[in-house]
């Protein structure tokens, strides 16, 4: 059955995408301030000693970890609701959906089907070619000659040529050739190119989907804000053993990974948009477009790149 893919429908999303993401940021920035608030109160209610061993010391490293993390991905989510209102991202993902209602209008999705599997084979052939061409092996012999043909046949070609006529391999040629057999080809569907929520790829083509993105972030992160959480905790407890100035220094001590956190996560954020997702929109909107230049789909002059 084929999957009809609106324009009008993206631009409306997008259109709802922005609204939720404004509001999203002033949530995320409330609960950041609410975050440092509770360490704030948690850090002034619980100054007695506290030694590395005791139920409370742990109780408070889970907290401070709890928050340094929840931070972090508060802010990260902030970064990515800012970075979609860059006008970077919205020219670009409005451009891409104006191509995408073109194309629609035109009725030729089963061609960009064709196209995409035209596509992939032609990727394949190309990162071979580059492979084979730096070692002297023409893709012609790499296709008649070697890409049927088993490994341990490949290396004894070493020795005995393929066919008479046709060059012993070098080593470096053996290994090229079996380089470029275990070449997979990569994914590209029509779904992936007209729709943003489609995310079954090979990173090295479209780029990561925002989802991906955001988990990948997200994990690695959070263990290293855990990490650096034992440590404040177990040096804060040696600075409130005397309730003094001390008091102020370890609540700030406290709240400097959380503030750290908050940050570099809005930081991540921005940039898992403006650099990760945007690639990832270019990337769409290029082919979508030399689809359109191959079967003469008239765009707009602000649809072209």
């Amino acid at each position: 059955m084929k999957t009809k893919h609106r324009g009008s429908s993206e631009t409306t999303e997008h259109v709802q995408e922005i609204t939720k993401d404004a509001v999203g940021r002033w949530i995320f920035n409330l609960l950041g301030v609410a975050i440092i608030g509770v360490i704030i109160v948690v850090q002034i209610f619980q100054l007695q000693k506290k030694e590395i061993n005791s139920i409370q010391f742990w109780a408070d490293f889970m907290l401070l970890a709890t928050f340094n993390v929840v931070m972090w991905i508060d802010q990260y989510c902030n970064g990515k609701c800012k970075g979609k209102q860059t006008q970077r991202y919205t020219v670009a993902q409005k451009s891409l959906n104006n191509t995408i209602g073109v194309i629609n209008a035109s009725g030729k999705l089963r061609e960009l089907k064709t196209f995409c599997t035209n596509f992939v084979t032609e990727e394949l052939r190309a990162r071979r070619e580059e492979v084979l061409l730096s070692v002297g092996v023409p893709y012609a012999d790499f296709e008649a000659y070697y890409l049927s043909v088993n490994p341990e046949q490949i290396k004894e070609y070493c020795t005995t040529p393929h066919t008479e006529g046709i060059p012993k391999l070098t080593r470096v040629q053996a290994r090229a050739i079996l380089k470029a057999k275990r070449m997979k080809p990569t994914v590209l569907t029509t779904d992936m190119l007209m729709s943003a929520s489609a995310s079954k790829q090979r990173k090295f083509k479209l780029g990561l989907s925002e989802g991906q993105k955001t988990t990948i972030d997200i994990l690695t992160k959070s263990l290293k804000y855990v990490l650096i959480t034992v440590f404040t905790t177990y040096f804060g407890v040696k600075l409130v053993k005397v309730p003094t100035i001390d008091t102020l220094a370890n609540i700030i001590y406290s709240l400097s990974p959380c503030c750290v956190g908050a940050v570099m996560g809005f930081k991540k954020g921005v940039d898992a948009i403006t650099g990760s997702l945007l690639g990832r929109i270019n990337r769409r909107h290029e082919l979508l477009i030399q689809f359109c230049d191959e079967h003469n789909i008239a765009l707009g002059e602000s649809n072209e790149k």
